[in-house]
């Protein structure tokens, strides 16, 4: 069964602050997103240890109206020119993040982490992300980090 996007076509820019007003507003019971939420704030602190800035794109059932979704999807673009001049301990970090089977588990949080100077894959993941499965244009929730 296919959810509505939580948010119609387009981009729509949060800030971390916004994030329980548009992820569990809509909702009566939280619970399930509300630990999906701890989650994804935990995987942020994570990722901030490394010092780059991100733009995030969160999809997945998360930004739709489903009541349980099973875990979030999340696209960060970075700076690939930064990534390469962190000290191996903070470029550590971003490969344990980027290792999908490892941020399912610890985090609930299917994870892709990639260079922002890639236009090609910002424009693949526009028509993954900006799409449903059925094709109906839906909406991208983007927050900076």
């Amino acid at each position: 069964m296919e959810f509505a996007p939580i948010h119609t076509a387009g981009f729509l820019d949060i800030a971390n602050e916004q994030l329980e007003i548009v992820f569990l507003g809509p909702f009566e019971n939280k619970t399930r997103r509300e630990y999906l939420l701890s989650r994804f704030s935990a995987l942020i602190d994570r990722f901030k240890e490394t010092g780059l800035a991100a733009e995030l794109w969160i999809d997945g059932s998360f930004a739709t109206l489903k009541p349980e979704p099973g875990d979030i999807d999340i696209i960060f673009f970075i700076d690939g020119v930064q990534l390469n001049l962190l000290p191996e301990d903070k470029r550590n970090i971003i490969l344990e993040l980027n290792n999908r089977e490892y941020s399912k588990i610890r985090y609930d949080c299917d994870v892709f982490i990639i260079p922002n100077q890639d236009l090609n894959m910002r424009s693949y993941w526009r028509g993954w992300f900006g799409f449903s499965r059925d094709e109906e244009p839906k909406g991208i929730i983007r927050l900076y980090v």
